[in-house]
């Protein structure tokens, strides 16, 4: 035993009555834990501290066994649950502030077991690093109500409603990714730049993306399953490789339970009808040397339509799905097994079906939009101890999804899209100590990559016959260097943290890139933490965007307002399409932050982290707003209108079969075309953005209850975006289907014995409607959320593991600010307009732990 794990037994076991806590605390009282991946005994020093119970135990049955950690406000008891989790102990309740540790000592055998732990943005088990991570726990979601992982990440400030969501609509949105959602698929949008910039991740490993293969579905993956979700708000390309531009959304999957656990739920709308039930059904049991869980959960929502909510029943088109139709089937099967005393298997397999309808009349036609959406994939690793505390892991993955949407109009079939993505990988990496400095150890991760991906569109519209391939390799390190550490630390100087990252990535379509990444951490005194991280990230444009078969420059023929035309209007002409010559996307982030839990000041924190964001070469086509505006806009699309164009050319565009004339349109004479705007796809652009992210938190005990009040959210202090290096910077913040400056979430809990409730704040900030002929303020928006929870302790009996929700999003039905927009009057990237939303939540476990 070394001299600092017995000094951390020995205090562990003294328990927490020389540290200041909030008073009366027990197992039952709700904490906000901020407890990183490291050894076991050091840990639970941390969780007495942190929450005033206290935890004894021997040092022989403590020593050698590590914990993921456990972040955020948790009940006491399932803090502790989880920092035991896979450590194969078990504690004795004492009183209500008082356990004991037990379990078997660990022997020479059990010394080299390995643990799967997965840490989000670094590849080196234990690491904290720098960079700024979200950690919300299966608690945390079930406290604020949400029936679905996307509903949470939509919920974040950090995240933007456009992009792909379910809750946005082509004719609602003015960016040209939410025309491609075929699926209807709801992915992460962290920063606001993008769907396809945020990077997704099961376990730590990709998963094929949805529909065009731009971002994965969110709402594929079935809550139940759910461990923990890590939300990283910064560019992680040096770890992960492409596509962790904006940041990092790692879902971590539930290992270890022993028993059963069915939930049921209901929810539903005041005005109008959109009903959504959904039945989950789990079962773990674990052995010696292993365990199972398999999981199960169907849901089902009816749609809400325009008509049926006030603000939304003068749309341009009726009976739209504000919210669509929806049937989903997920079942997900994990193991873990042992194979030797060093070498561990686990595997997993997905498979998730989704249909959906989105169907509305256009005058007297039904148009119907059907679409079927399949996610199936699995994941085998071989987890190895090698010797001096080495680690090694080689894992295969394989992850499909399938999307087809057929057209019906009147009830016929006019059309098909079937798409399909696929990845298959390959992971090998190692980590372990190099050597010591009097910080503590040098430690090393190391690891090599390989990836083919596919994607194929097929059917009779378009995007259709665009079969592309490509394979990825990669290798890359991490190290970390602790410089000052528990051993060497003095006063002003406690911690002082080092890491370096790079990753090399070559592609087999466009070429290879390398992305560094630096990170510091300082602790000056004890309770704070100063740490800054600088990096750069790439996205590489995806197999769809470079398939000029899938989607061919393609000239379209439209009248729009003109102020150069005698008349007022002219026609031109539009080329859309792909681009196979496309660029990585390359990205320069940094930030600078703090954390801040002073023990004068026993239950509050504060989190700050400013953000800097540059990407160059953005992928985007250049006139991202109406058409009909274009002249409008002249100044600022310049670059890409080609006025008095050659009547030759553009009879050349006339005779194309793939001539697209808009509706109600006649061509007239090719000397009468006023401009060829040039619109395909294309590295354009540049995006510059800063801002603050901040999370602000109490918690305290009283005689009425505990109470924990959180204030958070993200001030953007700019956004620019600029087309070509020669056109000028412009807005690209507080403007209408963009994102606002200031987002807020805030909440107050309050618990009491085995009853809790959260009340949430949702702010969104005023901002403006710019479009030529519209200029208008759009007023803020603030809607409150309300979630009680009622939790059965284990002397109930038969009751014993009931766990009861009831709730209410929007309590006060605020609909969202007004905007004069084609009958919908609101913008669905900033608001929605479900209004009022009940439900009930009933989740009970029969036998086992419920891990």
């Amino acid at each position: 035993m070394t001299i600092k794990t017995g000094l951390a037994i020995g205090l562990l076991c003294l328990g927490a009555s020389l540290h200041p806590v909030p008073a009366a605390a027990d197992l039952a009282s709700r904490i906000k834990f901020a407890i990183e991946p490291q050894e076991l005994s050091s840990a639970l020093l941390r969780y007495s501290e942190q929450s005033g119970v206290q935890v004894t135990g021997s040092a022989d049955v403590l020593e050698g066994r590590s914990t993921p950690g456990v972040n955020g406000e948790r009940v006491a008891r399932d803090a502790l649950d989880t920092l035991l989790k896979g450590t194969q102990l078990n504690y004795d309740v004492i009183d209500a502030n008082t356990v004991a540790i037990r379990g078997k000592p660990v022997t020479t055998s059990d010394a080299g077991a390995i643990q799967e732990i997965v840490v989000t943005g670094s590849h080196i088990r234990g690491a904290t690093g720098a960079a700024p991570l979200l950690v919300f726990s299966r608690e945390d979601i079930e406290d604020s109500g949400f029936s679905s992982t996307q509903q949470l990440i939509q919920s974040l400030p950090q995240n933007f409603g456009g992009g792909f969501s379910e809750l946005t609509m082509g004719a609602t949105v003015g960016d040209e990714a939410s025309n491609y959602n075929f699926g209807r698929s709801s992915g992460a949008n962290l920063r606001g730049i993008g769907s396809d910039s945020t990077l997704t991740l099961l376990n730590g490993r990709r998963l094929a993306a949805a529909g065009i293969g731009d971002s994965v579905d969110l709402s594929m993956i079935p809550l139940a399953a759910i461990e923990r979700v890590d939300v990283l708000t910064d560019g992680a390309s040096a770890i992960y490789g492409a596509d962790a531009v904006g940041g990092v959304v790692n879902i971590v999957l539930r290992r270890d339970y022993e028993g059963a656990e069915t939930r049921v739920r209901y929810g539903d709308v005041t005005e109008g009808s959109s009903a959504e039930r959904r039945l989950g059904q789990t079962f773990g049991t674990q052995w010696n040397s292993g365990g199972v869980l398999a999981t199960y959960e169907y849901s089902d929502r009816d749609s809400l339509l325009t008509k049926e909510r006030e603000i939304t029943r003068n749309a341009s088109v009726q009976e739209m799905a504000l919210v669509p139709e929806m049937r989903r089937h997920s079942g997900l099967v994990s193991l873990t097994q042992s194979l030797t005393d060093r070498v561990q298997l686990v595997a997993d397999g997905m498979y998730t079906q989704r249909s959906s309808d989105l169907s509305y009349h256009s005058g007297l036609t039904l148009i119907a939009l059907p679409v079927e959406v399949t996610q199936y994939g699995g994941t085998g690793a071989l987890l190895m101890q090698l010797p001096n505390d080495w680690a090694a892991e080689v894992a295969g993955s394989y992850s499909v999804s399938t999307t087809s949407q057929p057209t019906i109009r009147n009830n016929v079939r006019l059309g098909l899209v079937d798409m399909s993505t696929t990845v298959q990988a390959l992971d090998a990496k190692t980590d372990g100590a190099i050597f010591a400095l009097p910080g503590g150890q040098v430690k090393l991760a190391a690891g090599v990559h390989l990836r083919h991906e596919t994607f194929d569109s097929t059917g009779t519209s378009a995007p259709t016959g665009g079969a592309r391939d490509r394979d990825v390799s990669a290798a890359f390190a991490e190290v970390l260097v602790p410089f000052v550490g528990e051993a060497n630390r003095h006063t002003g100087l406690e911690r002082l943290e080092l890491t370096l990252a790079g990753r090399y990535d070559h592609y087999s379509d466009f070429g290879s890139t390398t992305n560094p990444k630096l990170g510091l951490l300082w602790s000056p005194a004890q309770g704070l933490n100063l740490r800054s991280t600088y990096g750069t990230s790439m996205r590489a444009p995806s197999l769809y965007e470079t398939s000029e078969v899938s989607v061919p420059v393609t000239p379209y023929y439209y009248v729009v307002t003109d102020p150069r035309s005698p008349t007022g209007q002219s026609p031109l002409i539009m080329l859309s399409g792909n681009n196979s010559d496309l660029r990585a996307e390359k990205a320069e982030s940094w930030t600078a932050g703090l954390d801040f839990t002073p023990r004068a000041l026993p239950g509050f924190s504060a989190t700050l982290t400013y953000f800097d964001l540059q990407i160059d070469h953005r992928i985007a086509t250049p006139v991202a707003g109406s058409i009909y505006d274009v002249f409008l806009l002249e100044e600022r699309y310049r670059d890409f209108i080609e006025r008095d164009p050659d009547d030759a050319v553009v009879q050349s565009y006339y005779d194309d079969p793939r001539l697209r004339i808009s509706t109600g349109q006649v061509l007239q004479p090719a000397a009468n075309v006023s401009a060829i705007i040039h619109n395909q796809l294309a590295n354009v652009a540049r995006v510059e953005q800063s801002g603050l992210d901040f999370e602000l938190g109490y918690a305290l005990v009283t005689a009425l209850g505990n109470f924990n009040i959180r204030l958070g959210g993200t001030y953007l202090f700019r956004k620019k975006e600029q087309l070509t290096e020669e056109s000028p910077l412009r807005q690209g913040l507080n403007e209408l289907h963009l994102p606002v400056d200031l987002k807020l979430r805030n909440s107050i809990g309050w618990s009491r014995g085995n009853l809790r409730a959260t009340v949430f704040v949702n702010y969104v900030d005023s901002y403006r409607d710019t479009r030529p002929g519209f200029e208008a303020p759009i007023d803020s928006w603030t809607t409150i959320d309300l979630s009680t929870q009622y939790v059965t302790d284990r002397r109930a009996g038969w009751l014993s593991g009931l766990r009861i929700g009831v709730g209410v999003q929007n309590l006060t039905d605020e609909a969202p600010p007004f905007v004069n927009y084609y009958g919908y009057d609101f913008d669905g990237t900033n608001a929605n307009a479900i209004g009022r939303y009940f439900f009930v939540d009933i989740a009970k476990q029969f036998g086992g732990s419920g891990k």
